[in-house]
């Protein structure tokens, strides 16, 4: 992410607006459906790749315990909240550090559509992923253009990127509407001009033996 509406000072400004704000970002629709698909995995090793603030970590955390998490983003001000809250999180903003296979689960939640090459980003989080575990990817489907994102994504493109993965790995898709959480109320997200409702892709990725 270099083009400057992704930069590292992009970021950091966004999420002091957060902050200045009390607001959140919380989807616990999609969270759910996440610790239901990954439950098997639930005393191993989650890292969240472009974590933000790290809301999902959080919620899992509560989910599951047990687990060890670890985020990453370039935002340091993100990372400070983050850490503030989670001091038992591990954080990186560097995943090259990290061995082939060393995570249980990599969730990459609304992220990759802010990447011009999302199939080398996705390939190095497939990397991360030890054998039986899961890679999860969360995108907005057939979205609007907006600066911080690279290109619109389809379900087809969507397709077509997963299996740049190879046969060691199988897929299943949830299309939803979008839900977030403010002030402890769950709402729909619609475009800002009209009624339409936001959509997002849900895929929950495995590595299997071959």
């Amino acid at each position: 992410m270099t083009d400057t509406s992704n930069s590292v000072e992009y970021w950091n400004h966004w999420y002091q607006n957060e902050l200045n704000r009390k607001a959140t970002r919380k989807d616990y629709d999609c969270y759910d459906q996440i610790a239901m698909a990954i439950k098997s995995k639930n005393k191993g090793k989650c890292l969240d790749y472009g974590t933000g603030r790290a809301f999902f970590l959080e919620y899992i955390h509560e989910y599951f315990p047990s687990m060890l998490l670890f985020g990453s983003d370039h935002s340091d001000v993100a990372m400070a909240d983050a850490m503030k809250r989670m001091p038992f999180l591990t954080w990186s903003n560097d995943i090259s550090i990290y061995p082939e296979g060393y995570f249980d689960v990599v969730a990459c939640i609304h992220t990759l559509e802010h990447f011009e090459n999302a199939e080398k980003v996705l390939k190095q989080l497939a990397d991360l992923t030890v054998k039986d575990g899961f890679l999860v990817i969360v995108m907005p489907l057939d979205d609007r253009k907006y600066e911080q994102h690279c290109r619109i994504w389809h379900i087809q493109d969507m397709i077509e990127l997963f299996n740049t993965l190879g046969k060691e790995w199988t897929y299943r898709l949830i299309i939803r509407q979008q839900k977030k959480n403010e002030n402890d109320r769950i709402f729909n997200m619609v475009y800002p001009d009209d009624l339409t409702p936001m959509m997002e892709t849900i895929a929950i990725l495995k590595r299997v033996e071959v």
